[in-house]
């Protein structure tokens, strides 16, 4: 008989250790886990707004390359115009 309650005493015990173990074990789990997500949320955040605003830089370059090659093609486009209606009326400025 005293035996069989040291028996059922020790099988309580090692129960509730191994219940306080698991719950160690979640406790540590959920407290790495949430600052594990936090970096990642961060880093995502950082990551998606870097490109937006690279993208926006690029767009702006593009527009200003655009904006600057019309820009050169009109004033060739003038030039042009205007070296021909010299040409063709007999207005040479380098003889004048």
């Amino acid at each position: 008989m005293f035996i069989d309650n040291v028996v059922v005493s020790v099988a309580a015990a090692r129960a509730d250790v191994e219940a306080k173990v698991r719950r160690t074990l979640v406790c540590m789990g959920a407290i790495t886990l949430m600052p594990l997500l936090l970096v990642f949320a961060s880093g995502l955040f950082l990551n998606i707004r870097q490109l937006r605003l690279a993208d926006a830089k690029l767009k702006a370059l593009t527009q200003r390359a655009f904006d600057a090659q019309k820009k050169s093609a009109g004033a060739w486009r003038a030039n042009c115009t205007t070296g021909s209606v010299r040409f063709w009326s007999g207005r040479n400025p380098r003889s004048t």
